[in-house]
Formats: structure tokens, C-alpha cells, sequence
């Protein structure tokens, strides 16, 4: 074959490789400069938005147990107020542990505020910042109108008083008191943030844009070579397809580890109960398998299970560890936390219903259950299966106020629920793993073997 022909085939083939990669290199700077970027600049600033929102309705809460508590007769108002303002005060987030909480009231007059010891006591009502901004008064103006909300200006950089940017607050009105509690974020951190995010994404798009172009390159030259060249380009695609599952296999076993923690996290609250969602995990799955579920599905009740009493973190510990029975208005509080797990878990998504399940833990088929009251047909079968498994492992484990009841009120307690509060199918198959003895009531020694 003439040099001239032979040049002409690889420039051709050369050229059908290198122009999709050329494309493929341009559409992938145009997404993450163009399109990813901005979004996650966007989602970052909203995520900081809802961090410092979140942060002052703790505080405002914080702020309403005072109030109830002088209401209670507990505390006087000028003992609570006192006691309120001395906690708050001293509270710090961030990185350095320099972000805080101010307080002033609605004249506005500053009630407290930790870096500017000056203003305490003083009327704010002319203090404007330096582009003429009268914040203390817009404060009140936002919470007026509205009860809360954001506000824009400039103010010191934490306790720097000489440093003065731009800063985003969110405030929120105590009406009781008539005092407005408020913390905020320096758009300058923000700013930061979001640079170095940029820069390390920056960073990481050059990398792969060099492995693109590397790989182009290499595709072009390989594409010149004889067969015994495809053979080691299959099996460098065999290693990459390899490493993929190991990256899969990684990431599943991060998930786990994940969800562990965040389950002993729950239950270090409440060392009374420790374990209870393990071996709720274990009987649930087991019931799983006994009814013939698939490996996927049971999967992600193991998550569900493992996670089903996340939203007892927000209860007070007083409530966890009483040794007597709870009052109706603590038990509605308690009542409260399927409904707080499923807020927390609902933006993580998992590739199953965790979320849901988890809300629907403590629904009964007759409705009798809650927090909505829900019927047979509206409760999914993995919500149905944990129900029957949470109230076994309740009912025979210790609980603070009382002893445990025993396997034995605990299965009596399924069975006269069966076909009417829970699940037949879920009940069956309970029954028959413990009295067959395929599964012992501490569960300490059976664990489902999920691939």
C-alpha cells in the first residue's frame, strides 16, 4: 500500500477519533463551567441560607422552653430572660467557633450581643452601617410584617471591629418577650467558600480533561496497531469495569457505615434502649426474607430499620429517660418523631422509600396508628413488616418505666392485632421464626447477609 494511501487512512482515522473527543472535551467544559458551576454556587448559597434559618428557629426554641418555663411558675420573667440571654450569648458556631446569636428587642433596643458589649442596653434605633442602612429598625420592620426573615447589610467581621463586609442575617420575632433573636452569615465567607470550590473543581476538571485528552491520544495510536494491541485495551477496559465495581462496592460499605453511625448516634441519647434499632434491624429483615422479599427490597428496609427512630434526636432526654409513664403532651411530642425522621431523611436520596418508611413505622392497618392515621392500602409493605418488628422487640426489652413485658405478652400482642393493626402475612412469619426458634429474642446472634 502506497505511503500517500497509508497516511491518508490514519489521518482519517485519527480524525474520526479526535473530533468526538475534541466535542466531548468541549461539552464537558461548557457543563461544569456553564451549567454545574452556577448551580452549585446557587445550591451552596440557599444550603447557607437554610443553615443560619435553621440555626435561629434552635435558638427561638430555646427561647420559647424559657418562656415556658416562667410560665410554669418555675422561673420568674426577669430569671428567665437573664437565664436566656447568659445561654445564648455564650453559644458560637463555624469554623473558628466566632459565629453567634445577637438579640434586641422591638424599640429596638440591643438585649445582648457578644461582640458588641457597648450597644447592650443602648437604643439602636439610629445606628445605621456605613452605606446609611438602619438595620436594627429594618429588624423590626421584617419582623412585624412577616414574624421573620433576611436582611442584607454591613457589619464588623465577628470580633474584629475595625474589618467591616457585607453580611445576610436571618431574624425571627419572639413575640412573648417582644424580643427578635437573629444570627447571619459574611457573604465574604461565603464567597470564600464557593473560590475554593471553584478552584478545586477547577483542579479536577484539568485532571480529567487531561486523562480525556490522554486517552484520545492513546485511542488515536492504538488505532494504528495490530491485534495483539486490542487485546491489551481489553483488558485495560476489564480493570476499569473492575475498578468501577470496587468503587461500588466502596461506596455501598460507606452507605453502611454511614447509616451505623447515624444509628448509634440516635441511641447514645438514650442509652436505656441501646441496640434496640440493631435487633429491630435484624427480626424486620429476617421477616423479610421469610416472606420472600428480594435482596434489594430487603435491603433498603435494613436501611429503614436501622434509621426508623432517627427522629427521637430533637426529643428532650428528660423524655427518654423517664421512669414513669408520659404525660399526654409528652407523648404527643414523642408521637411527633416519625414525622421529624422522615424531614431528615427525605433530601437524601436513597434508591429506596427510606424516607416514607420510616414516617409510616408506627401506622396501624385500622388507622389507629400515627402521625396521619393511615390505612391498610396507603402503608408500604416494608412500613407493615417494621411495625410488627418494632413492637416485638419494644414489648420484650426494658423501657425506663418499666420492665420488660416478656416475649410472650409480646407475641400475644402481635397475634391479637393480626388482620386488624398489623400486617397477617408480617405476624405469621414473626411467629413462626420464634417459635421455631430460627431467631432468639436478643438477635444479638443473627444478622442478614445482604450482597
Amino acid at each position: 500500500m502506497p505511503v500517500k494511501t497509508i497516511r491518508k487512512l490514519t489521518y482519517k482515522t485519527s480524525l474520526r477519533i479526535a473530533l468526538p473527543a475534541f466535542f466531548t472535551i468541549l461539552l464537558f467544559v461548557t457543563a461544569i463551567f456553564f451549567i454545574l458551576l452556577p448551580q452549585l454556587e446557587q445550591s451552596f448559597i440557599s444550603r447557607k441560607q437554610e443553615m443560619i434559618r435553621e440555626l435561629t428557629e434552635t435558638v427561638w426554641s430555646l427561647l420559647e422552653s424559657y418562656h415556658e418555663r416562667q410560665l410554669s411558675g418555675e422561673l420568674t420573667l426577669e430569671d428567665a430572660q437573664r437565664r436566656a440571654v447568659l445561654r445564648i450569648g455564650k453559644l458560637r458556631y463555624g469554623p473558628e467557633k466566632k459565629d453567634y446569636f445577637w438579640i434586641n428587642d422591638m424599640t429596638p433596643k440591643m438585649v445582648m450581643h457578644p461582640y458588641r458589649r457597648d450597644l447592650e442596653g443602648q437604643d439602636i434605633s439610629l445606628f445605621q452601617d456605613p452605606n446609611g442602612k438602619f438595620l436594627f429598625v429594618e429588624f423590626v420592620r421584617i419582623v412585624t410584617k412577616q414574624g421573620a426573615g433576611y436582611v442584607d447589610y454591613m457589619w464588623q467581621w465577628k470580633d474584629d471591629p475595625v474589618k467591616i463586609t457585607p453580611k445576610l442575617s436571618y431574624v425571627k420575632g419572639f413575640a412573648p418577650w417582644g424580643w427578635i433573636i437573629g444570627t447571619g452569615m459574611y457573604i465574604d465567607d461565603v464567597h470564600a467558600e464557593i473560590g475554593e470550590i471553584r478552584r478545586k473543581l477547577t483542579l479536577i476538571s484539568t485532571g480529567i480533561l487531561l486523562i480525556i485528552s490522554s486517552l484520545a491520544f492513546y485511542s488515536i495510536r492504538q488505532s494504528i496497531l495490530a491485534d495483539r494491541e486490542r487485546l491489551r485495551i481489553f483488558l485495560e477496559l476489564k480493570t476499569a469495569l473492575q475498578a468501577l465495581q470496587k468503587s461500588r462496592d466502596d461506596l455501598h460499605t460507606s452507605l453502611e457505615e454511614t447509616v451505623g453511625s447515624l444509628s448509634s448516634t440516635v441511641e447514645k441519647r438514650d442509652p436505656y434502649t441501646a441496640g434496640h434499632q440493631q435487633r429491630v434491624d435484624i427480626l424486620a429483615c429476617a421477616i423479610a426474607q421469610e416472606l420472600g422479599l428480594g435482596d434489594k427490597q430487603i435491603e433498603g428496609l435494613h436501611i429503614a430499620a436501622l434509621l426508623h427512630d432517627i427522629g427521637k434526636i430533637t426529643l428532650p432526654s428528660e423524655y427518654l429517660a423517664k421512669p414513669a409513664r408520659l404525660s399526654h403532651e409528652e407523648e404527643a411530642v414523642v408521637h411527633c418523631h416519625p414525622a421529624v425522621g422522615f424531614e431528615i431523611l427525605k433530601t437524601i436520596h436513597f434508591p429506596w422509600p427510606v424516607a416514607e418508611i420510616v414516617h409510616q413505622h408506627h401506622e396501624h392497618l385500622d388507622g389507629s396508628g400515627y402521625p396521619r392515621g393511615l390505612t391498610d392500602d396507603e402503608i408500604l409493605l416494608e412500613a407493615k413488616i417494621l411495625t410488627v418488628a418494632d413492637v416485638v422487640e419494644a414489648m420484650s426489652s426494658h423501657r425506663p418505666y418499666r420492665p420488660s413485658l416478656g416475649i410472650e405478652r409480646a407475641l400475644d400482642e402481635i397475634r391479637s392485632g393480626r388482620g386488624t393493626r398489623y400486617h397477617a402475612p408480617s405476624v405469621d412469619a414473626c411467629l413462626h421464626l420464634v417459635l421455631d426458634r430460627k431467631i432468639a429474642l436478643g438477635l444479638e446472634n443473627i444478622s442478614p447477609d445482604f450482597h
